[in-house]
């Protein structure tokens, strides 16, 4: 619909204990359409857990910084 995403992953953290992992990052981008470009951020986090040699999302968690 005429816009364009830009997203980037940063200050990313994972920590693997057996079959459970933890990750949280920052995912800073920018939105932009025919009346500009607008920054967004949000603090992501997601709780996976490893079945049959595959990670699965059991959790995620999207807030926006303000």
């Amino acid at each position: 619909a005429g816009k364009v995403y830009v997203w980037t992953v940063t200050k990313p953290e994972v920590r693997i204990q057996g079959d459970v992992a933890w990750i949280t990052y920052v995912n800073e981008g920018s939105v932009k359409d025919a009346s500009g470009t607008k920054n967004v951020t949000w603090l992501e986090s997601a709780f996976l857990r490893k079945e049959a040699q595959n990670w699965r999302i059991e959790f995620f968690h999207s807030t926006r910084v303000p």
